[in-house]
């Protein structure tokens, strides 16, 4: 699966917010991976249902990776600073708030956890 050998590479992978997709570089070439392709690969590594997380992400953004909410909360997921870093505390390394990868990953990490609120 191509979406599988292209995210091997993501922990060096800087986003690009342009569109609807995200931007990966692993050196020398770059890939491409809308939205829904990384909720497709995040939900199987975590073993959690993929419509539900398409379906939070519809609803809090619409798909847009830019998404600005009333209150500050930011992406496709729409986590506040403070949220998204309490949970990626978990993670060995760092996370951006700004990263729709980031994002993805992280939601996929919280149902794992059934953390369902953001």
């Amino acid at each position: 699966m191509v979406a599988v050998l292209l995210l091997s590479f993501h922990r060096t992978a800087a986003v690009v917010h342009e569109r609807e997709e995200v931007m990966f570089y692993a050196h020398p070439q770059e890939y491409t991976l809308s939205v829904e392709e990384l909720i497709d690969y995040y939900s199987q590594e975590y073993g959690v249902d993929r419509d539900v997380m398409y379906n939070v992400m519809w609803c809090e953004s619409r798909g847009k990776i830019d998404a600005v909410g009333t209150s500050g909360e930011y992406g496709v997921y729409q986590y506040m600073p403070a949220t998204f870093e309490m949970f990626s505390a978990h993670f060995e390394r760092p996370m951006a708030w700004k990263s729709t990868v980031d994002q993805v990953e992280l939601t996929a990490w919280a149902f794992s956890q059934n953390l369902h609120s953001h």
